[in-house]
């Protein structure tokens, strides 16, 4: 019976159970085939990952380019404004110098006027013994402060034919005559101002 049990017992029996075993390992994966499922997954997840990845840096390379070409555009703009300012600061240079040249034009035109209208009661001060001239003004010569008058008197009794009044405006309130010069031998000359 022994040889019967193990010829259509045991047989059989280890040849069902290897069967068993190789079915069983052909429906289970094997160490090398998990490591290949493994793989492919991780594979699939390091595919996504990068293309993730591509995607952020487009999107992170497209602001960057737009960043640069909108700092490109501040640039431009900011060389046409300061053209822009370099031109007005020109504009307002001219300006302040016309400014300047009509302030200082008024303020001969004022002068000339007060010269005018004040040459009898200036020159009444200044030679208190001679009253009553008329003077007739051949020129005004402005330098700062001081304008040099020349005039003529009405009628011609004094002892020079012309006269050139140094008048200082240091004090725009008070103007007064700080020199006289008479006009003798085609030259002009220091007046004495005192009374004799």
């Amino acid at each position: 019976m022994n040889k019967y049990v193990r010829k259509y017992i045991w047989f059989p029996l280890v040849f069902l159970l290897g069967c068993s075993a190789l079915s069983h390992q052909n429906n289970s994966p094997s160490p090398n085939q998990k490591i290949a499922v493994m793989d492919d997954t991780g594979s699939r997840l390091l595919e996504k990952r990068i293309d993730d990845l591509s995607t952020t840096i487009t999107f992170i390379i497209n602001d960057t380019n737009r960043l640069h070409n909108k700092m490109d555009e501040i640039k431009v703009s900011n060389i046409t404004i300061q053209k822009k300012i370099e031109g007005l600061e020109i504009m307002v240079g001219d300006l302040d110098k016309q400014i300047a040249v009509l302030a200082a034009s008024a303020q001969t035109a004022e002068r000339e006027v007060f010269m005018k209208d004040s040459i009898v009661r200036l020159t009444e001060s200044a030679f208190p013994d001679i009253q009553g001239i008329q003077w007739n003004i051949l020129s005004f010569d402005h330098k700062g402060q001081v304008t040099h008058v020349e005039a003529e008197p009405t009628p011609a009794s004094l002892e020079y034919p012309r006269f050139k009044f140094i008048i200082s405006f240091k004090n725009p309130e008070m103007p007064r005559i700080i020199e006289v010069l008479g006009f003798q031998d085609d030259q002009y000359r220091l007046v004495n101002l005192e009374k004799k």
